[in-house]
This record gives structure tokens, C-alpha cells and sequence, in this order.
């Protein structure tokens, strides 16, 4: 994400890849769904910094036979610093003026961003890349300048080691930094979870790999031109010279195959994902320099991908602030207008960026230098006071603001979900004496004629409550004697009240966080302990992969039991497609298995939502809680 001075780094090739980087990134934020690997970019990014950051090591070393260790890091500072912090105070004082729910913890987070610790602090904190939340996520990109900072720290000083290492170092050079780099790729995929993907995707030892092969790539090109070159990288270069022709579209189409397929909560793109688009990346790289003048190498270092390439710093940095303003102040559901909003969204973002670029990237590179017209560069200077004064007093105002510390839509939320919780803790008690009441004791206390003011008293309450939740007074009759066991996460803990209205002998089991695989547990102790009804209603997915396996041990576990599973509408995640697709591939072989299909039913409608977009409101609840109905009864004789 870095630029580097024209003398040493330049490559005009290089800003196409930066260019389908930024707009991967930036697609992931606006459609997650349709282009759910559009995060890799950041990876992209990794390599080729780590390829910039070796060459100019290298070079500075060729040249002087020394390399000065302060010098770079306060190049590196203000290269990055000032816009990024430009950028952070500026976001927050916006977010002060006009939507102070976005301040909730933005003192730890601009804390964190400040020393380049963000990544350990959202890993400390369980602040999902691919999970929406109540709080806005509007720096949460930012985890990736935190890793490459901590990059740039520590891997001249490694470097300078190796180097300085005697007969050795050329083999060193490259055995060193290569085990290292399959070390961290080893980790990325050690750490990796299902439930929770935070420690492998934001850790620095995780995702340094990416860096590494980037620096491979410099000291291998820089090893070819050096007469201490083994015999057997000449041979290397010639393989790989030979396919070119080959091997550039592969990777292109790879790359591209990747930003639209990658899924950053399933297992794969942690197990060997990123570590091929690190290595594609890397090849791409030596080929833009291995034949500077090739049709490949122009296309790539075209004007427009020059300019877009230039300024994709201030890109990511802007993209996503400026992305959540706009939904914000401009809700949308129809394809129409999230497309009309992502364009304006595009538009404002390319602006905000010149701008950034020309104003705060290039003077700080210059020593400050805005314009050699003295007229212009006191209007600059007078403009800049002003950004920095509106900045500075919001960002104070912000820090000091109760949204800072507390959010009102979390804390509704919460407030919701325990008010929810001690009606299921009542009914759930209630359930279980009805349960406990015989049908023999029942029949014995009525009489004819009672049994008839009965049928009447059921009849009307029938009616009443298919009013309420819109259905038939037949699908009621069919539910509410029923004996349900519903288990689920923090959804069905909102929902659960409502079911209990509408079925009174269903006992719900939910817990604010739970995964697919505490469900399977969770089924599995209720049959051991002999409370597992024939009726099993599943609510769960909304916070991470639901994998066929998990699927399958449930349908084990419940046996001959009919199973209803509520598919996902979790605002986009990444896991929201993949997850309903296994629960309707699992439901076409498993007759016992049905789908009461949320998604569909509540895609059209963001007004069930809480703020999250995935916890629904009472007309949500409503709406979800009669299709369970109407699916049961759908499916009970």
C-alpha cells in the first residue's frame, strides 16, 4: 500500500496490481456476496510491500555497502503516518458531527492505531473482519497497516543479520526468509477455527508469509545479477522465462478466480489459499521486471492504472469510512439503489483520495512542499489549518462523548436480548409442567358440557392468535400442543418469546455466540439426559460456517426426529450463502430435515432489523415465528 521514490522502486507494472488490489477490496465492502474473496487484495498488497521494502534494503545496501536503519524507518513514518492519521481524526470528528453511534470504542481503537497495534487489538477484542456488529466498523481495515508497519520494523533488521552473515549469506538470503515464510503460512493455518477466525487472520506471525515471498522475489532478482549467483537460480530464471507465456494468464485468471470465490471463513483459503495468491502474486511480480517492455508489462503500467495505483493508499484508507456514511444516511434494499449508492460510493472515495494525495501524501514526501506558486501554497496552508483544527476539536469532542464508551443500539440490543432471555426462563419452566400434567388427569376434570365451552374457548384463542401472527387457526391447532426443542444462538434468544406465544410447549436453549459445533454438543447432552423432543428446531449460523459434517452429526444424533432448521439472513457475512446452500443440499437427501426458509422470507424486509441487520425487531420476530408455524404445520399430520 505504500509508495516508494521513483529512483529506487518504481515500477510502472506494479500500480496494475495495486489497482486490482484496491478494487477487490473495495468491491468486498460494497457486495460481499458476489465478490466474497475480494479481501485477498490485502494479501496482494503484503507481497508487494514486502518486495518494495527488500529491493530498497538491497539497493541502499549495493550502493553504499551500509544500510542506514533510522534513515528508513523515518521515511517509512512519513510516507505512512500522515495520511493515516489525517484520515483517523478526520473520520472520527465526521463520525462526532453527524453520527455519534459510530464513536462506540474509538478510543482503544484509535489508541491501537496509533502505536500500529490495531491487529492485536481487534484479536484481544474479537473484532470480525467478515461479521457485522453493533458497533460501526468503520477502521476495521485498518488492521492491515498495524501488520505491515510491524513488517517494516522488524524485517530490515533480520535482513541486515543475514546479510552480514559472511561466505553464507546468498544461501542464507534465501533458505532463511523462505523457512520463515512456510513457518508463518504454517501458522495461518494452525490457528485457524471455525468458530472464529480473528487470531489467524489478523496475527502479524500469521500473515507475515504473504511479505516474505515478496522479499524473496527482490533478493532472487537481485541474487541473478550478483557474481556469487548459484549455477541452479540461472536455471530457475530460464524455466521461468520459457513459461511466460504460460504461467501469466494462469496466475492472472487464478487471482481473479480467487477475489470472487475466496471465503474468508472457510477452511481453504487458510490451509493454502492465501499462500498460492502470495506465490501467484509473486511471480506476476518478477515478471513485470523481468521484461519491463513485454505486452504484459505495458498493460499492467497503463495511465489509468498509474493513477488509481498512486493514490491506493488513500484509497483503502477512505473506502470503507466513507462507505458506511453513505449507507447510513441512505438505507437501501432494492438492487437499484445499493447499485446507485456503491457508484457514488466509488466516486466520493476516488475524490477523497486525490485529494488525500495531493495534499496531505505528497508534501509530507517533499518536506511539506504544496505548490512552488507562493499565492497557492498560502491558500493550501490556510486550508490545511482549517482541516487540521476541525479534525483535532471533533476528535477531542468525540473522545469525551458518552457514544465513545457506550453505544445506544448495543445497548438496546443487549437490553432486548435479556428481557428475551428471562421470558424463555419463565415459559421454559412452564413448558415443562405442562409437559409433566397427564391427559388421563385432564379428561377427568371435564364434563361433557365443559368440554364443549372448552372447544369454544380453544377455537376462539386459535383465532386470536392466528391474527397475531398472521396464519391460519388450523396450522396453530397443529403446533400449539406440540412438544418442540429449540436450539440456536443469540436469534433464536430474541425470537424465542414469540415461538413460546405461539407453541407454549417448546423449550428453548440459546446463547448469545454459540457456533454449529456447540449446537451439535448441545443436542447431543439433551438426548443423553433424556429431554431431546421429537421436534427439533434448529437456529443456528449466524455466527460462523455451518459445515456438512456438522449437519450430518445432528441428523445422527437426533435419529428418527424431525428436524426444522431455520436457514441464515446474517447481513451479508461471508458464511450467510455457503451456509443456506449446505442446509439445502442436506435437506434434498434427508426427508426428516426441513428448511423454514428466513432468508428469503426477510431479505426484502430491512425494517424487522435491530441496527446489526441481523437480529430481528418485533414485526421480524413476528414475521420469522409464523413461518416456523406454517412450516411445521406444512409438514405434521
Amino acid at each position: 500500500m505504500v509508495r516508494e521514490s521513483k529512483k529506487t522502486s518504481f515500477i510502472p507494472g506494479i500500480e496494475g496490481l495495486r489497482t486490482f488490489s484496491v478494487i477487490g477490496v473495495i468491491l468486498f465492502h460494497l457486495w460481499p456476496k458476489v465478490f466474497a474473496g475480494g479481501f485477498a487484495g490485502v494479501t496482494v498488497f503484503f507481497v508487494i510491500s514486502g518486495f518494495l521494502m527488500t529491493r530498497i534494503i538491497l539497493d541502499e545496501l549495493a550502493q553504499r555497502g551500509s544500510f542506514r536503519l533510522k534513515r528508513f524507518y523515518l521515511r517509512r513514518f512519513w510516507r505512512l503516518y500522515p495520511a493515516f492519521i489525517v484520515m483517523i481524526l478526520l473520520t472520527i470528528a465526521v463520525l462526532t458531527l453527524g453520527f455519534p453511534e459510530g464513536l462506540f470504542g474509538i478510543r482503544g481503537t484509535l489508541l491501537s492505531n496509533m502505536f500500529y497495534v490495531n491487529n492485536w487489538y481487534q484479536i484481544i477484542h474479537s473484532v470480525s473482519y467478515f461479521a457485522a456488529s453493533a458497533h460501526w466498523p468503520v477502521f476495521t481495515h485498518l488492521w492491515s497497516l498495524s501488520v505491515e508497519a510491524q513488517f517494516y520494523f522488524v524485517w530490515p533488521i533480520i535482513l541486515i543479520m543475514i546479510l552480514y552473515a559472511g561466505e553464507k549469506k546468498w544461501q542464507l538470503s534465501l533458505i532463511l526468509p523462505t523457512v520463515l515464510a512456510l513457518l508463518s503460512a504454517a501458522l495461518f493455518a494452525f490457528f485457524y477455527s471455525p468458530s472464529s477466525t480473528n487470531r489467524a487472520y489478523y496475527g502479524t506471525d500469521t500473515r507475515v508469509f504473504s511479505f516474505i515471498i515478496g522479499g524473496i522475489v527482490a533478493i532472487f532478482i537481485t541474487l541473478l545479477s550478483s557474481p556469487y549467483c548459484p549455477a541452479i537460480l540461472h536455471r530457475i530464471q530460464n524455466k521461468l522465462n520459457q513459461s511466460a507465456v504460460y504461467v501469466i494468464p494462469t496466475s492472472l485468471l487464478a487471482l481473479l478466480t480467487i477475489f470472487v470465490t475466496a471465503n474468508g471463513v472457510q477452511a481453504w483459503t487458510y490451509y493454502f489459499g492465501m499462500l498460492l495468491l502470495s506465490i501467484l502474486t509473486a511471480l506476476l511480480i518478477y515478471y513485470l521486471i523481468a521484461n519491463a517492455q513485454s505486452k504484459f508489462a505495458l498493460i499492467m503500467g497503463n495511465h489509468i492504472f498509474q493513477y488509481i495505483g498512486s493514490r491506493s493508499y488513500s484509497i483503502y484508507l477512505y473506502q470503507l469510512p466513507i462507505m458506511m456514511m453513505y449507507e447510513k444516511l441512505f438505507p437501501t434494499s432494492s438492487l437499484a439503489g445499493q447499485f446507485s449508492l456503491s457508484c457514488v460510493s466509488v466516486i466520493t472515495i476516488l475524490i477523497v483520495a486525490d485529494l488525500s494525495y495531493r495534499f496531505i501524501e505528497m508534501p509530507f514526501r517533499h518536506g511539506l512542499v504544496w505548490s512552488k506558486h507562493p499565492t497557492a501554497w498560502n491558500l493550501q496552508t490556510i486550508l490545511m489549518t482549517c482541516l487540521a483544527v476541525f479534525s483535532i476539536t471533533g476528535t477531542a469532542f468525540g473522545l469525551t462523548s458518552k457514544s465513545a464508551t457506550r453505544s445506544k443500539a448495543a445497548d438496546q440490543l443487549q437490553h432486548e436480548l435479556m428481557n428475551s432471555s428471562k421470558k424463555i426462563a419463565k415459559q421454559n419452566s412452564q413448558a415443562a409442567n405442562q409437559r409433566s400434567k397427564s391427559a388421563a388427569s385432564s379428561k377427568a376434570a371435564s364434563s361433557s358440557t365443559s368440554g364443549q365451552n372448552s372447544s369454544v374457548d380453544a377455537n376462539s384463542k386459535d383465532q386470536q392468535m392466528a391474527a397475531v401472527f398472521n396464519t391460519s387457526s388450523q396450522n396453530i391447532q397443529k403446533v400449539q400442543s406440540l412438544s418442540i426443542t429449540a436450539i440456536g444462538d443469540s436469534v433464536l434468544l430474541d425470537v424465542g418469546p414469540d415461538l413460546q406465544l405461539a407453541m407454549p410447549k417448546t423449550f428453548v436453549n440459546a446463547k448469545i455466540g454459540r457456533h454449529t459445533i456447540d449446537a451439535v454438543n448441545v443436542v447431543d447432552n439433551l438426548k443423553k439426559a433424556g429431554k431431546l423432543d421429537n421436534i427439533l428446531l434448529m437456529m443456528i449460523g449466524t455466527n460462523g460456517e455451518i459445515s456438512p459434517q456438522n449437519i450430518q452429526q445432528i441428523r445422527q444424533i437426533a435419529g428418527s426426529r424431525q428436524i426444522y432448521w431455520v436457514n441464515s439472513f446474517s447481513n451479508g457475512r461471508p458464511w450467510e450463502a455457503p451456509n443456506n446452500q449446505v442446509l439445502a443440499t442436506a435437506a434434498q437427501h434427508d426427508p426428516n430435515l426441513h428448511i423454514v426458509d428466513w432468508y428469503d422470507g426477510a431479505r426484502a424486509h430491512r425494517e424487522w432489523f435491530s441496527p446489526d441487520g441481523i437480529h430481528p425487531q418485533q414485526a421480524g420476530n413476528r414475521a420469522m415465528t409464523t413461518m416456523i408455524i406454517d412450516t411445521i404445520a406444512a409438514n405434521t399430520k
